[in-house]
């Protein structure tokens, strides 16, 4: 369980995944949907690469997160939108310093996507976070 009382797990019956889990089951906790978090800072600056963008995202989700009075351990789902090529592996070894060394990621999706709300966006991250009482 972590901190929230979520339980995060992969049935044995779905297919294996790589450092995430298929289900995030948790029972009477407070849900927090945060918006799609872009590689802008706080003057809709937008990071040039990638990378940065990512990083950017990933920052502005975290205080979006702690807004709420939550954690990124408590993070349930993560849902990333990425352009084109974007690189999956850049993507991850990001969202790793976000999520330090939980024994657990979020469940994920990546979804390739054709473009963002600006031709110069990479990445978006929305998130479900079961916020503690």
């Amino acid at each position: 369980m972590t901190p929230s009382g979520m339980r995060l797990f992969t049935p044995e019956d779905c297919p294996p995944t790589v450092g995430y889990p298929q289900v995030a089951l948790f029972e009477k906790q407070a849900l927090a949907f945060i918006s799609g978090q872009v590689g802008v800072d706080s003057s809709w600056r937008l990071a040039p690469t990638f990378e940065e963008q990512t990083q950017q995202a990933f920052k502005n989700l975290k205080a979006a997160i702690e807004a709420c009075g939550a954690t990124m351990e408590d993070v349930c789902k993560l849902t990333i939108f990425a352009v084109g090529d974007a690189d999956l592996a850049t993507y991850a070894a990001i969202r790793d310093t976000f999520f330090g060394a939980q024994q657990h990621l979020p469940a994920s999706s990546f979804i390739r996507v054709a473009g963002l709300y600006d031709p110069k966006a990479f990445i978006e991250i929305e998130a479900v976070v079961a916020v503690p009482s």
